[in-house]
C-alpha cells in the first residue's frame, strides 16, 4: 500500500478541484490539492449519502462551532474549510442534526506519537510504516484512511454499515487496537462512535502544520469479519449472557418435551381434561403461569 494520497474516481476528481463553488478561490496548485484531499477523505466516510455529517470548527479564541450537512453535500462543505485552522469531521453520520447516530460505518484509532519519546519529532510516514507493520504482524487489515494531523496520526477502518446495537463490539475492537498500538501513543479515550477527526487540508494551530491525507483506500470491510480479526476467536468456555447460550436453549427444549409428554398422558387417560377430584399433574418449572392467582382452582 503506497503511503501517499491515492487516486480518486473520475467523478470525484471533477468535484474536488473544479466544479464546487468556492474551490476556484484556491489559486495555488497546493491549495487545490489540499481541497482534493479533504474531498477524498469526506467522500470515503460519507459518500453513501446516508444521514447528516457533523462538522466542527474552533475559532482563534477557542470557541467551538458545530453544524451538520446532508451526507451527500459533506465533501463540498469540507472543501470550504481548507486552509482554515482546527476543523474536524464526524466519522459516523447522524439520522438528523443533533439526533442519534445513523449506525456504525467506521472503526478508528488516534495515535499521539508526539507523546512517545521514541517517536518525538519523527516523520509521520515513518511512524505510519511502523504502525502498519505492527498491524500486519497481528493479522489485522490496514486502515483505509490515514491522516497526518501535524503531530499525530488518525487511522480509520471503513466497515459495512451496521446498527448501533453493535456498539459494544465496535468499542471492544477499538480498545483492542488501542492496546496493540499503545507504543505509538494510541489515545485510549478515542473509542467513542461520535468521534470527530481533523480534516485534511486544514491547519493544526498547535504546530502550524497542515493535515495531510497519507492513505486513501476506501474499501469497506465486513464489520463482523474485521472485529473477529481484531479481537480473535471467542475463547473456549465463553457463555453468552442472559441465558442465550446453547445450554439454555437445550434446557428449554427439554422442558417443552416434558410438557408435551404430560399433555399426551392427560389426552390418553381422560380425553384432554382432568376429572374432578384427580390431582392435576404439576407443570415443569418455566412452563405456563407461575403466579398462584393465575392457576385454575379445582375440587
Amino acid at each position: 500500500m503506497a503511503l501517499a494520497a491515492a487516486r480518486a474516481p473520475s467523478d470525484l476528481r471533477q468535484t474536488a478541484v473544479g466544479s464546487s463553488p468556492g474551490v476556484s478561490d484556491f489559486a495555488s496548485p497546493k491549495s487545490r490539492w489540499a481541497a482534493y484531499e479533504a474531498a477524498l477523505f469526506v467522500q470515503a466516510l460519507h459518500g453513501e449519502g446516508v444521514g447528516f455529517a457533523r462538522l466542527l470548527t474552533v475559532s482563534s479564541c477557542g470557541r467551538v462551532y458545530n453544524y451538520h450537512r446532508p451526507a451527500s453535500e459533506a465533501a463540498w462543505a469540507a472543501q470550504r474549510h481548507v486552509g482554515e485552522r482546527d476543523c474536524y469531521i464526524g466519522l459516523n453520520a447522524y439520522h438528523r442534526p443533533r439526533g442519534p447516530l445513523a449506525g456504525i460505518r467506521t472503526l478508528h484509532v488516534d495515535l499521539d506519537f508526539y507523546k512517545v519519546p521514541r517517536w518525538t519529532g519523527a516523520d509521520p510516514r515513518d511512524v505510519l510504516a511502523a504502525a502498519l507493520s505492527a498491524l500486519e504482524s497481528s493479522g489485522i487489515p490496514f486502515p483505509g484512511l490515514a491522516v497526518a494531523t501535524g503531530r499525530g496520526l488518525q487511522l480509520v477502518w471503513l466497515v459495512t454499515p451496521v446498527k448501533l446495537r453493535a456498539a459494544p463490539k465496535a468499542r471492544a475492537a477499538m480498545q483492542r487496537l488501542t492496546k496493540l498500538l499503545g507504543g505509538f501513543g494510541a489515545d485510549a479515550a478515542c473509542t467513542d462512535l461520535a468521534r470527530v477527526f481533523r480534516l485534511p487540508g486544514t491547519l493544526n494551530s498547535k504546530t502550524g502544520t497542515v493535515a495531510r491525507l497519507l492513505i486513501h483506500e476506501p474499501h469497506r470491510h465486513d464489520f463482523d469479519m474485521l472485529c473477529r480479526l481484531i479481537l480473535g476467536e471467542r475463547r473456549a468456555g465463553y457463555r453468552k449472557p442472559n441465558g442465550s447460550g446453547p445450554k439454555a436453549t437445550g434446557n428449554r427444549a427439554l422442558v417443552h418435551k416434558r410438557l408435551s409428554e404430560l399433555q399426551q398422558i392427560i389426552l390418553g387417560r381422560w380425553g384432554g381434561k382432568v376429572p374432578k377430584g384427580v390431582p392435576e399433574p404439576r407443570r415443569p418449572s418455566g412452563c405456563g403461569p407461575s403466579h398462584p392467582a393465575s392457576r385454575r382452582r379445582r375440587g
